[in-house]
């Protein structure tokens, strides 16, 4: 994919450059090579967004040049291992000063002190006019360039035509007040922007570089860059928890304000999950890191204030598209009003008509901040897009295997004859299944590893997607999966069928050369708080649907547990059925979510209107997930869809704040004789108030309690402790990590 702008205001470009990596001197270098550029002030490289943001002259060079000239230069750059046709000179980057946003008010400044003092100090017109026109220079740059490149008229044309007009008729504080305020807000919003940026930064480094880690049994100091998964993490009171981690030893308060906006400090003890940024006040913790660096939820937010991903909504392009149409009206309707009263005022109050500037701005803040707000409560949502759909979902799917259930299971072995040994059964089942990743595959071969049992080498290997394996070991047809895989292959299975009748555990048949030997079965616990988010999840009216690749049997019980009808549980669900039920429920009009581990899913997930999964590796904007539960936790789900709601209702708020005001004191002015003034100020006002405080405002007030966890932490060890197999010819222990958690 080649770099493309993804943002662009005046005066600043961000561009993604995907090839850009963590290689100091490629960075230096194309630093360099953009800095060279003369109406280039500034260069802020993000090697971990793949992002650059260039900041330029408007006075120099209009937004396409600077883009194109920009672009170019980076495409002729090349990659970051060193291909490039250019030759750059042994020399180094220029240093530039840091540019001071308030300096680009000047010119405006000077307009509107001119505007004020006119009249008593008789400053000649042409002066005033020639200092409003230089501060409006943008305005006219950017109406000219979309009508000489674009080849239509733009809301600046509307602005240049009514500062011109007011300026022409000798009113020249409206003017001059007007390119003031305006820039005021660009300015505020620059700083704001970088402040925030900042912060993030700050937080993600932390406040020391070296961290206290065990390794090897000895505490030693590394380097935070070097911290990776894994390591077991030493934070003293005062520092900065560097990770996101489980507690594994100690007891400590911690203040968490920079992460979940939470004032008051928590308790957290061993086996609670803590987050990067979080400040240790007292005590001492041991915590297992599980995410560093950007995989943080202080990282992801870092990142999404980067990248900005929050420009593809369709409120914003329908909101774009309907201020490009309204220029040409606006227009007419100004002509027609002079035409039937003469009067000159009036006639270009319409031209103030905020259609873009106060809206176009208010929305993305909004969105940024909803998307921000969601990585540091544990949920990373890609995009604005997704955020508006997601706010919309009426229908969620969920694949029952990992999501639903904890995908821990237990599993015991059944022979069909006692001449067949169990290990057999287990050994042959846990080779053919070792190269997946399903949580029943890795339940299988760790039983196998615990019982010492050494998995043997597939010869040929053959996997059918929601069926099962069927593979050549030491030179015998080997087939491990369910009902189907077996009816395919002409394998009886009618052996097994009184212990199958009698058991509401999920099953797979190993069979070797055209026989079943055995059946294992498997339990996978539904996860505490499966059954309570069902059921709030209906009671906002969505709808909710479970596959499973189950028999009917075990999806009935499914249903029955989670308080769900029998007909929304499907069994004998294939990853193709899963597909079609997708593809089924957005062709009835519905805004479908789909909620899967992604082994078996990659079809339903690309179906969904959003799809929705578990973190699963080191790397999360890797995930092809559009929303990402960065702990194991359906309640994600749950904030996800209530944060995305308000979200949208922010955004709806501000387009109200913005266009009511205005449509007042435009219909004042036209019908009244308002003063430009008082709409100048309105406009301006308005627009602040939406993108400043409205836009800003917490979104998630709430979090779920310790003592919530707690107690489904007592349940689950109640539920497992109670829960006995039907079927004993051969016990397996449980995986290690629910006997930790039983201990």
């Amino acid at each position: 994919m080649d770099c493309q702008v993804i943002h662009s205001t005046e005066g600043r470009l961000r561009i993604r450059v995907p090839w850009i990596a963590d290689n100091s001197e490629y960075t230096d270098k194309l630093n360099w090579l953009l800095e060279s550029l003369n109406f280039v002030t500034s260069i802020r490289i993000n090697p971990a967004a793949r992002s650059l943001i260039v900041t330029y002259e408007t006075h120099l060079v209009s937004e396409t040049i600077a883009e194109a000239e920009l672009l170019d230069r980076i495409q002729r750059f090349g990659n970051a291992d060193g291909s490039t046709d250019l030759i750059l000179p042994e020399t180094k980057p220029l240093d530039r000063p840091q540019v001071n946003e308030w300096e680009q008010l000047g010119l405006p400044a000077i307009a509107l002190g001119l505007a004020f003092v006119a009249a008593p100090l008789e400053i000649p017109p042409l002066i005033i006019g020639a200092a409003i026109a230089s501060a409006a220079v943008p305005w006219f740059s950017r109406a000219t360039e979309s009508l000489v490149v674009n080849r239509q008229p733009n809301v600046d044309l509307l602005d240049s035509l009514w500062m011109t007009f007011h300026t022409l008729n000798g009113q020249f504080v409206a003017p001059s007040l007007k390119t003031a305020l305006v820039g005021v807000r660009r300015t505020l919003r620059g700083m704001s922007g970088e402040e925030k940026e900042r912060q993030f930064q700050q937080l993600l480094n932390g406040s020391q570089q070296l961290v206290w880690v065990e390794r090897d049994g000895q505490e030693q100091q590394i380097a935070y860059q070097e911290v990776v998964a894994g390591d077991r993490v030493i934070v003293y009171p005062g520092d900065v928890i560097p990770v996101d981690g489980q507690i594994l030893q100690g007891t400590a308060l911690i203040d968490e304000r920079h992460l979940t906006g939470e004032p008051q400090p928590v308790v957290a003890t061993a086996g609670e999950d803590v987050c990067a940024s979080a400040r240790l006040l007292e005590g001492k913790l041991c915590i297992q890191a599980k995410r560093t660096g950007y995989n943080t939820r202080v990282g992801l937010a870092f990142q999404l204030l980067q990248a900005e991903p929050v420009y593809d909504t369709q409120i914003g392009t329908q909101q774009a598209e309907f201020a490009k149409s309204a220029v040409v009206p606006t227009i007419f309707l100004g002509a027609s009003i002079f035409a039937l009263t003469g009067t000159y005022g009036p006639a270009i109050t319409p031209f103030q008509l905020d259609f873009g500037s106060g809206i176009q701005i208010a929305m993305p803040t909004a969105f940024l901040g909803a998307l921000t707000a969601a990585a540091r409560h544990g949920v990373y949502i890609r995009s604005g897009r997704v955020l508006e759909l997601l706010a919309q979902v009426d229908t969620i799917v969920f694949d029952r295997t990992g999501t639903l259930t904890q995908g821990n299971a237990v599993v015991a072995v059944h022979t069909t004859d006692p001449s067949i040994s169990p290990t057999e059964v287990l050994k042959l089942a846990a080779t053919a299944e070792a190269s997946l990743n399903h949580p029943v595959a890795t339940a299988i071969v760790y039983a196998a590893e615990t019982q010492g049992i050494q998995l043997l080498e597939c010869e040929t290997w053959d996997y059918f997607a929601g069926m099962g394996i069927a593979c050549q070991i030491d030179g015998q047809e080997i087939l491990v999966g369910g009902d189907r895989l077996l009816q395919q292959h002409h394998v009886d299975v009618s052996c097994l069928q009184p212990e199958i009748d009698a058991s509401t555990d999920s099953y797979i048949y190993v069979a070797k050369n055209g026989q079943v030997i055995g059946a294992i079965f498997y339990t996978d616990f539904l996860r505490p708080e499966s059954a309570d988010i069902i059921a709030t999840l209906q009671q906002l009216q969505i709808e909710i649907y479970v596959v499973t690749e189950d028999n009917p049997k075990v999806a009935n019980a499914v249903a029955t547990q989670l308080g769900m009808t029998p007909n929304c549980v499907h069994a004998h669900a294939t990853s193709q059925n899963k597909a079609e039920l997708v593809q089924a429920l957005c062709h009835h009009g519905k805004t479908v979510a789909f909620v899967g581990d992604g082994i078996n899913e990659a079809a339903a997930l690309s179906f969904a209107d959003v799809s929705i999964s578990f973190a699963s590796s080191s790397d999360i904007e890797a995930e092809t997930a559009d929303v990402v539960l960065l702990d194991r936790d359906l309640a994600g789900i749950v904030e996800a869809i209530a944060l995305a709601k308000r979200a949208m209702e922010i955004v709806y708020q501000n387009a109200a704040i913005v266009i009511v005001p205005n449509l007042a004191v435009v219909t004042g002015g036209i019908f009244f004789g308002l003063n430009p003034i008082v709409n100048v100020v309105t406009n301006n006002f308005t627009a602040f108030l939406a993108e400043f405080f409205n836009s800003t405002r917490p979104l998630l007030r709430t979090r779920r309690t310790r003592e919530t966890r707690e107690q489904g932490a007592e349940e689950l060890q109640v539920q497992r402790g109670d829960y006995q197999l039907p079927i004993t010819n051969y016990q397996l222990p449980m995986m290690k990590k629910l006997a930790q958690v039983e201990t």
